[in-house]
C-alpha cells in the first residue's frame, strides 16, 4: 500500500513541479516522508537518508523556494557522506541505490538554482535507474510510476520557462 501512495504523491509532485506550482513543494514534503517509511518497510536504507534529506529540501523550499540554494549544500553535503559511508559499510546497499540517489540529488538542486534542461534530463535518468531498482525489488506499480515519471521529465525539459515565479 505504501508503494502505491508514495509513486502517487512522488508523481503528483512532479506534475506541479513542471507546471510551476508551488504546491509541489507541499506534495514533495509529504512525499518524502511516507518514502521514509515505504524505504524503511522495504529495507532499503540509502534511499531512507535520501528522503530525510529531500524532506528537508522540500520544506525549506516550501518557505524560501525563491531563495539562494547556497543554504541547501550543507544538507546535500550531508546527505552525500552518509550515503558513501553506508555504501562502504552496508552489506545491504547496492551501487544502483548509491547512482540513483546521486543522480536524484544532482537533478533536485539543478532545479533548485533554475538549470531546468539540465535538471529535467538529470531526472528523467534518474527515474530510468530507479525504474530498474524498482523491477529488481519487486516493487512493481514503483516501477511504472517511474517509466511514467520519464515523461514527465521529458514534458518539464521540453515546455517554455515563465518568467513569473511559481504560484500556488
Amino acid at each position: 500500500m505504501l508503494e502505491i501512495i508514495v509513486s502517487l504523491l512522488y508523481f503528483t509532485n512532479k506534475i506541479f513541479l513542471s507546471i510551476e506550482k508551488r504546491t509541489g513543494w507541499i506534495i514533495g514534503a509529504l512525499a518524502s516522508a511516507t518514502a521514509m517509511l515505504y524505504f524503511i518497510s522495504i529495507k532499503v536504507y540509502l534511499l531512507l537518508i535520501l528522503e530525510a534529506g529531500f524532506f528537508a529540501l522540500m520544506l525549506y523550499g516550501l518557505k524560501n523556494h525563491k531563495a539562494s540554494q547556497k543554504n541547501n549544500i550543507f544538507i546535500y553535503a550531508i546527505m552525500i557522506l552518509t550515503m558513501l559511508g553506508m555504501l562502504f559499510t552496508m552489506d545491504e546497499v547496492h551501487i544502483l541505490e548509491f547512482i540513483v540517489s546521486i543522480g536524484f540529488i544532482l537533478a533536485i538542486h539543478s532545479l533548485a538554482v533554475h538549470r531546468w534542461k539540465l535538471g529535467w534530463i538529470i531526472m528523467g535518468i534518474s527515474h530510468a535507474f530507479m525504474a530498474v531498482f524498482a523491477y529488481q525489488k519487486e516493487q512493481h506499480f514503483f516501477m511504472t510510476m517511474q517509466l511514467i515519471s520519464i515523461i514527465v521529465a521529458i514534458y518539464a525539459l521540453l515546455k517554455k520557462r515563465t518568467s513569473i515565479p511559481m504560484t500556488t
